[in-house]
């Protein structure tokens, strides 16, 4: 699939560059910018596996989205790894799936006292909504019933703190003895 996206790529540029028509330059550069979007994120790095198979819109509105984004950015920017920030996503999404808490994305976020790093006026950068729309493809497809799918946070853990600049994720209520080992095999290390 690569293969057929990168061979495309060449072909699409080699046509722009030596074809004489403006209007298919105008043509040609409308698809481009789509082309080139879905390249980035399916080459700047492994973890975007965006396939055709699931549309993330189906399940998750833009603005759950765009909450889960901006609640990544309160809450995790720039301190820790890829898995950790795929975390506090998972930790939402394990959350919408239990019985125990509200039922929308944004009622779990705003919920008072709960995740106190989201704020409506948080910016969306484009690597925290890449690993947001990362983790909604992986739970989607754990939604139907595919295996493998790179889940980093088990789905009984529903909370997590920040200590010494870092998330640490629990499945009971800030119980020291149950802290997230990180002992699934991360999708996101080469």
């Amino acid at each position: 699939m690569k293969f057929y996206k990168l061979f495309f790529t060449t072909i699409v540029l080699t046509l722009i560059f030596t074809t004489n028509s403006i209007a298919s330059d105008i043509y040609i550069g409308k698809h481009l910018e789509y082309m080139f979007s879905e390249i980035n994120i399916i080459y700047s790095s492994r973890i975007f596996d965006f396939k055709k198979e699931y549309n993330i819109y189906d399940y998750f509105t833009e603005n759950d989205i765009n909450i889960l984004s901006k609640l990544l950015w309160g809450e995790d920017r720039g301190n820790s790894s890829i898995e950790r920030k795929a975390a506090v996503i998972w930790c939402v999404l394990n959350r919408l799936d239990s019985n125990k808490w509200e039922s929308s994305i944004y009622d779990i976020v705003t919920e008072k006292y709960q995740f106190v790093g989201y704020n409506e006026d948080n910016p969306i950068e484009d690597n925290s909504l890449y690993i947001v729309k990362d983790v909604i493809l992986r739970y989607i497809k754990e939604k139907n019933n595919e295996t493998h799918i790179g889940r980093v946070l088990p789905n009984n853990y529903y909370w997590f703190s920040s200590k010494n600049n870092e998330n640490i994720f629990y499945n009971s209520y800030k119980d020291e003895n149950n802290i997230w080992d990180w002992s699934l095999e991360s999708p996101y290390s080469t």
